[in-house]
């Protein structure tokens, strides 16, 4: 009860508090090493360093031309052969699975965005599937 007490006074609407200002029963919680960065033995990921990683998933794994491009391939468009298509898009599911874990292990607080992503990057994958599951 007294640690309870001790973390409400702590965690006010406040700027993070240096290691000094931190009860000596507290300083442990996971929670208030979010909170005071220099408790904590590495910062947490900053919002700007995961719009740096969308943004690099979206320009390198994911640029739209290459996307449109696997789904006229995938529509008998533009038709290269079977082994090739399927090592496209074996590539491009790998790398965008890590991407989604990557998100969610490294950005476990900024849950309200990675969700939305991370559901966005599997229906592609999955409709990449599903247009084309004969050779996939």
């Amino acid at each position: 009860r007294k640690e309870a007490e001790d973390l409400s006074d702590i965690c006010r609407l406040r700027p993070p508090l240096s290691g000094s200002e931190v009860p000596a029963g507290c300083s442990g919680l996971p929670s208030l090493s979010v909170v005071c960065p220099s408790i904590s033995s590495q910062d947490a990921p900053s919002y700007a360093e995961l719009c740096q990683e969308m943004l690099t998933f979206a320009t390198t794994v994911a640029r739209p031309e290459r996307i449109l491009r696997l789904i006229g391939q995938l529509t008998g468009e533009a038709r290269p052969t079977t082994a090739e298509t399927a090592s496209e898009l074996q590539n491009l599911s790998s790398s965008a699975l890590s991407f989604v874990h990557r998100l969610q292990t490294r950005f476990p607080l900024h849950a309200d965005l990675v969700a939305p992503i991370s559901l966005a990057v599997n229906g592609l994958v999955h409709g990449l599937y599903l247009a084309n599951r004969r050779i996939w």
